[in-house]
C-alpha cells in the first residue's frame, strides 16, 4: 500500500522506508479464490536484467546500490551479492531474489516509441524521494 502512495506521489520514499504500514500488501496471490494479476509487458534487449525480491531486500538496500549489485556477469552472483548484503545489513524479514538476465542478442532493437515506453515505465516504477 505504501509503494503505491510513493509511485502516486503522495508519499517521499524516505518516508515510506519507516512507515508502520509498509509491509501492508494491497493484493496477493493465495488468499482470494479469484484473484486480479497486475501485468505490464516490455521488449527486453540485451544486456537488460530484471529483479523480482521481497520487501525484506528493497526496504534494506537502496534502489542505487540494488543496481549496482546487478551488475554482475552472473544472475546467481548478483543474488547471492543482494541477499549477503541485506543480511550484513541485519535485514529482520525474510530475503528472496530472482535476477533475469537477457545475456543474448534479441530481435527487437528499440525504437523511438519503444524507447519512450521505456522511460514512461522506469518513471512510473521509480522510487520518488
Amino acid at each position: 500500500m505504501v509503494a503505491e502512495h510513493v509511485r502516486m506521489g503522495l508519499m517521499s520514499a524516505a518516508h515510506a522506508r519507516d512507515h508502520p504500514e509498509r509491509s501492508m500488501l494491497s493484493r496477493s496471490l493465495g488468499h482470494e479464490l479469484i484473484v486480479s494479476v497486475g501485468r505490464f509487458s516490455m521488449p527486453l534487449v540485451q544486456d537488460d536484467r530484471v529483479l523480482l525480491c521481497s520487501d525484506g531486500l528493497y526496504n534494506v538496500l537502496e534502489e542505487r546500490e540494488l543496481e549496482r549489485r546487478l551488475r554482475s556477469d552472473d544472475a546467481a552472483a548478483a543474488c547471492k551479492t543482494l541477499i549477503d548484503a541485506a543480511n550484513a545489513r541485519g535485514s529482520a524479514d525474510n530475503l528472496t531474489a530472482a535476477v533475469f538476465m537477457m545475456n543474448g542478442a534479441t530481435p527487437f532493437v528499440e525504437s523511438g516509441g519503444s524507447a519512450r515506453l521505456r522511460q514512461w515505465l522506469e518513471r512510473l516504477f521509480a522510487r520518488r524521494g
